[in-house]
């Protein structure tokens, strides 16, 4: 069975910020890479959702830098092609005593004109991806190959063919990593112990669209960070991300713990209901109770909490294979930024060592685009 499937040179799993990186280095290196994601689109919690006619960012709340600059480069080209614009340079903190102040961290923050997914499209411009695509089990071959086999998308449609990979990459939460890695017995011990130590808190996104009302006309805020809350972490009017009037679309992100509570919940709409009325509650605007429009993400690996400490996570046993991810070396998309360079260098010592364009790659992929 397996000498009948597909042989690529490198498969990469997971299609967010990590993976689209590695994937255009060693794409533009000239090396066979297919990425393999299973969503339905492409950027991980680079997400957008649509609906009603609108967009609302569910994952990654905007771009910004790092202190390092680590995304300097990316996210000029991004807003000298028009791909990006600010937003705001701070966001609002509801205190304890219940007041709203401006942030002490001020900074540019920056969205997309058409929803942040535009941009992880924009990233994943010129590389073979197939979406839908499920790992299921990976097992090592006697030549020395990764064997790759798939989960149906849906029950009524059969799984797709396995593949035969020289290298993988898996883009993806340390946890999903050690799905895949742990039942395979020639992997290192140490490195099964590394992702297990690696830890996440998870995330329940509540997106709610509204009439105009004059309640909405007056708000000094785009964003609101609520740290001490219970309930609610997050608080961002959506619809200030665009510049033509819109109805207004309210994203909510609850703090771990209610997420942690309410994850297997049966009602994920009784959750979001309660998420609302945290935030009208707090916010004393009673209008946030009666949305036009509800829907609810759950994302089970949010945040990182406890970090691998190196950019990427690599052995040669039983075959070549690296993890990697915004939980490596840090937080955020910085993090899953670096780790991607991280990734395509260690591949590429594995395979010929060819030049790597670094942040070049993106601005061919500009002159692809054009």
């Amino acid at each position: 069975m397996q000498t009948e499937c597909s042989l690529i040179e490198i498969a990469i799993v997971g299609a967010g910020m990590a993976g689209l990186t590695c994937a255009q280095q060693l794409h533009q290196a000239g090396y066979d890479v297919v990425v393999f994601d299973k969503s339905r689109g492409v950027g991980g919690r680079m997400a957008t959702r649509r609906a009603q006619g609108t967009w609302a960012d569910h994952g990654l709340r905007y771009f910004e830098d790092s202190p390092e600059g680590d995304l300097t480069a990316l996210l000029s080209l991004l807003r000298d092609r028009g791909l990006i614009h600010p937003w705001t340079d701070h966001v609002q903190e509801l205190g304890p005593d219940g007041q709203l102040r401006p942030s002490r961290d001020r900074h540019p923050r920056y969205v997309a004109a058409l929803g942040i997914n535009s941009v992880a499209k924009f990233l994943a411009t010129g590389l073979t991806l197939h979406r839908e695509h499920r790992v299921s089990a990976i097992a090592p071959t006697p030549a020395g190959q990764w064997h790759l086999t798939f989960a149906p998308p849906t029950p009524d449609v059969q799984a797709p063919d396995p593949v035969l990979a020289k290298i993988l990459v898996l883009a993806i939460p340390a946890a999903q990593a050690l799905d895949l890695l742990a039942p395979v017995p020639q992997i290192p011990g140490e490195s099964l112990a590394a992702l297990e130590a690696v830890t996440f808190d998870p995330c329940m996104t509540v997106m709610a669209g509204y009439r105009p009302h004059p309640t909405l006309e007056n708000l000094d805020w785009q964003a609101i960070a609520l740290p001490q809350d219970p309930l609610l972490s997050w608080i961002s009017l959506e619809s200030s991300k665009r510049s033509l009037p819109a109805a207004p679309v309210l994203v909510l992100h609850s703090s771990p713990s209610f997420a942690a509570e309410n994850f297997d919940a049966p009602n994920l709409t009784e959750a979001a209901h309660a998420l609302l009325q945290r935030a009208a509650s707090v916010l004393q605007i009673s209008y946030w109770q009666q949305p036009d429009w509800l829907q609810v993400h759950r994302w089970r690996y949010a945040i990182p909490q406890q970090s691998h400490h190196d950019r990427a996570l690599a052995a040669t046993q039983p075959a070549p294979w690296i993890c990697g991810g915004d939980w490596c070396g840090g937080e955020g998309l910085s993090s899953a930024y670096r780790s991607g360079f991280a990734m395509a260098h260690q591949v590429n010592q594995w395979l010929e060592g060819r030049p790597l364009k670094g942040e070049q790659a993106w601005m061919d992929l500009v002159s692809e685009k054009l």
